[in-house]
């Protein structure tokens, strides 16, 4: 099977590209040297920090290529940046306006995961689950911080609170 050829597919997975492609795992690792993490989509294989990084703040990462995985890879590239909470937000704000959502952006929400990451040592795999947050806050306070920041009120917002 000949498949060494630059191929981009529009998928979030590996697993997901095998199902799509009918392709064994094992050819598909093998013939396309996918990565399968589940925490790396498509859009950063191959891309290092730097080009992603320049990428997201240029404003040139399409808003459906920024899942949470990129948002907290942002966020992990800019945590120890003494503007980096700004730096992210900025660029968050711009994809959700390029996606014709301004109102998308909540500023609680944005924060929150920036503290998390800055609080990791490494990319632990709780960061890359989507309801983490539930942890920390309840649904009516986190809708409260759409427009400013609120505090977490289940947990310190930390991520050794949530480690068992």
């Amino acid at each position: 099977m000949q498949m060494r050829q630059h191929v981009c597919l529009g998928v979030r997975h590996a697993d997901v590209a095998r199902r799509l492609l009918d392709a064994a795992a094992d050819e598909m690792d093998c013939e396309l040297e996918i990565c399968n993490h589940s925490h790396m989509g498509y859009y950063d294989m191959g891309m290092t920090d730097e080009e992603f990084l320049a990428l997201f703040e240029q404003g040139r990462i399409h808003p459906h290529d920024f899942p949470h995985e990129a948002h907290i890879r942002a966020a992990w590239l800019l945590a120890r940046e003494p503007d980096g909470y700004e730096r992210l937000a900025a660029g968050i704000r711009a994809i959700a306006v390029r996606a014709g959502k301004p109102e998308k952006f909540h500023e609680t929400i944005t924060r929150a995961w920036f503290e998390l990451v800055a609080d990791a040592e490494t990319l632990v795999p709780e960061l890359y689950d989507r309801a983490l947050l539930s942890r920390f806050y309840s649904a009516e306070r986190l809708a409260s911080g759409r427009e400013r920041w609120v505090e977490p009120d289940l947990a310190p917002l930390r991520l050794d609170s949530v480690r068992v």
